[in-house]
C-alpha cells in the first residue's frame, strides 16, 4: 500500500463554462454587454505515472499514446481578471511529474530542485465564491506525481472524525477548529463527523469514558470500521487535559483508528488518579503514557502553550511529542492563544496528517 499526501486547496475553479464578467461596449451607437471572462475547459490526462493538465485542446489531443485522456477536470479562465492568479505548470523529467501552483515561491522552489518552467496554463480564483469550488492537491511520493481534482471522493481521502474540547470558560476553540478544517477543504457537520464537548478543572475517569463513548457513536455513524477512519482531537485548557487523559485511559480504542492526532492548546488542569499533585500548568509538565505508540506515521501529538498570562499552560517536553511549542511573545494569554497563527497552523497540520489516500 502507498499513501497520497493531502496538500490542501490549490485554488478555486468552475465546474461549468460560465462567463465570469461582462463589460458594456458601444456597438452601432448602443452599449451592449460583451463577455471578457469565459471559463473554458482544463483537460486532464494520465500516463500511469504523471497527471497532465492543459487548456489547449490541440495539446491534449496530441499527447503521446501512453496518456489516457480523462476529459475535462474543471473550467478556468484564459485571461487574468481581478482575484485571479496564474496557474503555473512545471515539469521534472527525471521523475516524469508535472507540478501546478499559483505560488511564485513554490514555483521558484520547484525550479531550484530541477523542475522546468512550462509557463501559465490559465487563471484561477484565489478565494472562494458561490460559483467556484476548491481544486484539491495531493502528492504521491512513491512515483512523484501531483494530482489535482475538485472531487474529495476521487482522491479517496479518508473520513476524519474531529473532536474539539473547550475549557471551563471559553468556547473559541470550537470556531477555530471549524475554520481550520474548512480552510483545508473539509466541512465539519456536528454529530456526524464532529463532536463538541468541554473539560472541567479536574478531569476524571468518567469524563474520559464519556468522550470515548461519544467518539464510538461517531464511528458507528461513519461505517463502524475504525481502520477506515482517522481521529483528530483538539483540546483547549481543561479540554486539552481531558483530551490527554482520554488518550491515556482509552488508548486501546484510539489505536484501532487508521491515524490519530492529538492537539493540546495551553492545557491547564488536574487529572484524577494520575499520581500527580495539582494542575498541569507551567510548573508541572505533561508526560508520555507507556501504552502510547511512538510511530509518528500513526500517532502525532502536538502541544502549544504559554506562561505569560494566568492561567498558564503545561509543556510536554518529551522527544516523542511531534511538536511542543512555547509562545512567549508580548500580549499572548490563555484567553487569546486559540486564535494565534501558530495554533491555527498546528491544527491544520494535524488535520492534514489525518487525511490521506491509499492506493494499491
Amino acid at each position: 500500500m502507498a499513501t497520497w499526501a493531502y496538500e490542501g486547496i490549490q485554488c478555486y475553479v468552475a465546474t461549468n463554462p460560465f462567463v465570469d464578467s461582462l463589460v458594456m461596449l458601444p456597438l452601432d451607437g448602443v452599449s451592449v454587454p460583451v463577455p471578457v471572462g469565459k471559463h473554458e475547459p482544463l483537460y486532464r490526462a494520465w500516463n500511469g505515472k504523471d497527471h497532465f493538465y492543459t487548456m489547449s485542446k490541440t495539446e491534449y489531443d496530441g499527447l503521446p499514446s501512453q496518456y489516457s485522456r480523462e476529459g475535462v477536470a474543471c473550467y478556468i479562465l484564459n485571461k487574468q481578471l481581478i482575484e485571479h492568479l496564474p496557474l503555473y505548470r512545471l515539469y521534472k523529467g527525471s521523475i516524469d511529474d508535472h507540478f501546478y501552483t499559483t505560488s511564485d515561491d513554490e514555483k521558484n522552489s520547484a525550479i531550484s530542485t530541477g523542475y522546468t518552467d512550462e509557463g501559465t496554463v490559465g487563471y484561477v480564483r484565489v478565494n472562494p465564491s458561490p460559483r467556484h469550488v476548491p481544486l484539491y492537491r495531493v502528492y504521491y511520493p512513491g512515483i512523484g506525481d501531483h494530482f489535482y481534482t475538485t472531487s474529495m471522493a476521487e482522491i479517496e481521502i479518508e473520513a476524519v472524525l474531529v473532536i474539539s474540547l473547550r475549557g471551563v470558560l471559553w468556547e473559541d476553540i470550537h470556531n477555530v477548529v471549524d475554520e481550520c478544517t474548512e480552510k483545508c477543504g473539509y466541512k465539519l457537520k456536528l454529530d456526524k463527523n464532529w463532536l463538541k464537548d468541554k473539560g472541567d478543572m479536574l478531569a476524571s475517569d468518567g469524563d474520559a469514558k464519556r468522550i470515548r463513548n461519544k467518539i464510538n457513536i461517531l464511528v458507528s455513524k461513519n461505517g463502524g470500521n475504525k481502520s477506515k477512519l482517522s481521529l483528530l482531537v483538539v483540546g483547549k485548557s481543561a479540554g486539552g487535559v481531558l483530551a490527554w487523559n482520554t488518550f491515556k485511559r482509552h488508548y486501546g480504542d484510539i489505536d484501532d483508528f487508521n491515524r490519530a492526532a492529538l492537539v493540546m492548546v495551553d492545557p491547564h488542569g488536574a487529572v484524577d488518579n494520575d499520581g500527580k499533585f495539582g494542575a498541569y500548568q507551567n510548573d508541572q509538565d505533561l508526560w508520555w503514557p507507556s501504552n502510547w505508540s511512538s510511530d509518528t506515521n500513526f500517532l502525532r501529538v502536538y502541544n502549544i502553550w504559554q506562561e505569560k498570562g494566568i492561567p498558564t499552560g503545561a509543556s510536554f517536553p518529551d522527544s516523542r511529542v511531534y511538536k511542543n511549542i512555547k509562545i512567549s511573545e508580548s500580549g499572548i494569554s490563555h484567553r487569546n492563544i486559540s486564535g494565534h497563527a501558530q495554533t491555527r497552523k498546528l491544527i491544520k497540520e494535524a488535520f492534514i496528517f489525518c487525511l490521506h489516500r491509499v492506493v494499491e
